[in-house]
């Protein structure tokens, strides 16, 4: 069972996303630095009981709606603190037709036919360059 401590956590988070507030805004409306609201959401401090009373003051609920875990503050957000943009609120009743699906391959272009290409004869070499010190001929 989770502690009231990591619920809140949750919770905050939750309510965080839904509303798309980030900590900034958050700490300012319940008179936090973004550092000490931080610290809160992870466990390195505690939150007080007027914390949690600015919380939900700030999220319109009863603080004990706030402390009742994620879902149900989610559920008792208020819908003026939830975005209206980016939120589809119906379903088309018809699907537009499929457009169609391009080719999976392209069509092959016939190859030409290829020639050999003569590689270039390698320049003589001198016969008084030793290729190595083992082979080399005394001087004359």
């Amino acid at each position: 069972m989770m502690s009231t401590e990591e619920t809140l956590r949750l919770t905050v988070a939750a309510l965080m996303q839904l509303t798309r507030e980030r900590q900034p805004d958050v700490a300012a409306a319940i008179g936090l630095t973004q550092p000490q609201l931080s610290r809160r959401q992870n466990g390195k401090a505690g939150w007080t009981l007027t914390d949690c009373d600015r919380l939900a003051a700030h999220w319109g609920m009863p603080t004990l709606d706030l402390l009742a875990g994620p879902t149900h503050a989610a559920e008792r957000l208020p819908a003026d603190r939830r975005p209206t943009t980016g939120i589809q609120t119906t379903a088309p009743t018809q699907l537009p037709p499929a457009a169609p699906s391009p080719p999976t391959t392209q069509p092959r272009l016939p190859r030409r036919p290829t020639r050999p290409h003569p590689l270039p004869a390698a320049p003589p070499r001198p016969d008084h360059c030793p290729t190595s010190s083992a082979t080399a001929s005394p001087p004359p």
